[in-house]
């Protein structure tokens, strides 16, 4: 992932100059990350198995300096995995799952939750976040265009 013109590696958490000197390690094995506009780090840990797993989203300093950490609630329905993690421009959080996306202060209190009504197959694969604060949202079998508060 290519960020400020610096290269980051998710599998191993090592921020990169873009000339390729080393910045720093994060100590962190993430599922997904996501860069903020101040160039600090927010990453996804999936920790546990499939029956009792957490989600956790840690929030790290361009040094790899660990800053503070969140749990994600997470119903355990046999179904839910995290698919992706999007900054928006105030700097809050969203989190999408196969089936639901969630909306989140950087603090980790809940703004806003919704479910995406899909076929029994269909899962959830990814999201963007519009300049209006709007998501689009991907599917497996549909693309789907949300309000900032969950409203298709």
């Amino acid at each position: 992932m290519a960020v400020f013109g610096h290269l980051i590696t998710v599998v191993d958490m090592q921020h990169f100059k873009a000339d390729g000197s080393f910045i720093a390690n994060f100590k962190a094995k993430l599922a997904d990350i996501a860069v903020a506009n101040d160039g600090s780090v927010w990453g996804i840990v999936v920790t546990g198995d499939p029956e009792t797993f957490a989600i956790i989203v840690n929030h790290y300093a361009t040094d790899g300096k660990f800053i503070n950490s969140f749990s994600i609630p997470q119903k355990i329905d046999g179904r839910s995995s995290l698919t992706d993690l999007s900054i928006a421009a105030d700097g809050s959080l969203w989190v999408m799952t196969d089936r639901d996306v969630q909306h989140f202060t950087t603090q980790g209190s809940l703004l806003t939750q919704f479910s995406i009504k899909l076929a029994s197959e269909a899962k959830l694969l990814g999201f963007s976040l519009s300049p209006d604060g709007s998501l689009w949202l991907s599917a497996t079998d549909a693309l789907f265009h949300f309000q900032a508060n969950g409203t298709l």
